[in-house]
């Protein structure tokens, strides 16, 4: 088994922007972290000799001190480490068995422990997506427990089914329902993983995620070509309507995944580059007309430069923040785009991706291409998003026989 032991910090910081002094551990490319009781501002600290650096409030001697104490912390967890391969007991050890031996502590997180962990280990790893996923899902259960403790004893398929009515009688969707719930059921799969909770207990066994229908959120081809005859005079509309054509244009890209593109996604005409929900590559044949909007923004950047004007800032977190805002700006001013064409559905930059698939599926598209193109990891999503335009069809066909 492989194992290292590092001093590094927190993602998190508290109110005063401290954040805590960690041990990492890994065992074989498995890692979690136990706080230390420690904290510095993340410039007081450097991260490849693992060492404090003296702040402007700070002497000498307490730096010492600080340093010399974790020191002494990852020596001892070394030193467990080494005791427990010499008795065999290492074999087949998590990194959390090994951190509770380690603390003298047997932790039993509830679901909402248990949660706010994964987000740690999601922060880690850049994956911001899934991040924000299970975020949501915590605040939907913490509204239902009214900010109670949930064991995962608890989550049983009575609860379930009371939450489900208690969340469809307040006026919500079974799509928006299953959502949480979904994400729920991957967040208890993960906890029988770590033995927080017996697979006795799960209750999906007996509980039937509900899916709705998903709303009909797409426009036709004339609607799509009366976008593309305007020009906007508000700079932000003509902005946002340039990048909801464009979204349309390379195969209903995802707004994330838009943001992201530098120069170096753009190759002998065509753009390519990773999905971030996915990490799945995909390559675009870029249009006249997606160059025609592409040119001014590709012009004078530098490689490694975000070609359009919503991210600003470097670190991961602060990335998905960036994104969120300018999808929300976005949006906001994309509306008042389609408001003054008289388009009767709300424009979003998830209408073109739903137009995109809608259109491709009446050009007689297959559904296996549809979700390639949109990027979908499973087939059962686009399905979704088609289950809509099917309802449409069966609207337009009925109209036309019955008059």
């Amino acid at each position: 088994m492989k194992t290292s032991v590092k001093l590094t910090l927190a993602k998190t910081e508290n109110k005063e922007k401290l954040k805590r002094i960690c041990l990492r551990l890994t065992i074989d490319r498995e890692y979690r972290l136990t706080a230390l009781n420690y904290a510095v501002l993340p410039e007081n600290w450097d991260k490849k000799a693992e060492k404090i650096l003296k702040g402007k409030d700070e002497t000498a001697s307490v730096v010492k001190t600080a340093q010399s104490m974790i020191d002494k912390k990852k020596v001892e967890m070394e030193d467990l480490i080494v005791h427990l391969e010499r008795t065999g007991e290492l074999e087949g050890m998590s990194p959390m068995d090994l951190i509770e031996r380690f603390t003298g502590k047997k932790s039993k997180l509830d679901f909402q422990g248990f949660t706010n962990v994964l987000m740690i280990r999601l922060q880690e790893t850049n994956h911001f997506g899934n991040y924000t996923i299970y975020k949501s899902c915590l605040s939907f259960v913490n509204t239902q427990v009214k900010d109670k403790s949930l064991p995962f004893e608890s989550i049983t398929y009575k609860w379930l089914v009371e939450v489900e009515t208690a969340f469809i009688k307040a006026g919500n969707s079974y799509t928006t329902l299953s959502i949480y719930l979904r994400t729920l059921r991957a967040i208890f799969n993960l906890a029988i993983k770590e033995k927080l909770v017996h697979k006795d207990n799960y209750p999906f066994d007996l509980y039937t995620i509900k899916s709705g229908k998903a709303k009909h959120r797409a426009i036709d081809k004339i609607s799509m070509e009366l976008i593309e005859s305007v020009c906007c005079i508000d700079k932000k509309e003509e902005l946002s309507r340039k990048v909801f054509l464009l979204m349309f244009y390379l195969r209903g890209i995802n707004f994330w995944d838009l943001c992201l593109l530098t120069p170096e996604n753009i190759t002998e005409g065509r753009i390519n580059y990773t999905r971030a929900k996915t990490h799945k590559d995909y390559s675009v044949n870029t249009s006249a007309k997606a160059l025609d909007i592409l040119a001014p923004f590709v012009k004078d950047k530098d490689f490694g430069e975000y070609l359009f004007p919503f991210v600003t800032r470097t670190d991961g977190m602060e990335i998905r923040k960036d994104i969120e805002n300018a999808r929300h700006t976005f949006n906001k001013w994309l509306k008042f785009v389609g408001t003054g064409l008289e388009i009767k559905t709300k424009l979003t930059g998830y209408v073109s991706r739903h137009s995109y698939a809608t259109i491709a599926k009446k050009a007689g598209l297959s559904m296996a291409v549809i979700s390639e193109s949109l990027g979908h990891a499973e087939l059962k999503t686009t399905q979704i998003y088609m289950d809509s335009f099917e309802s449409v069809v069966l609207d337009e066909a009925n109209k036309l026989i019955t008059g």
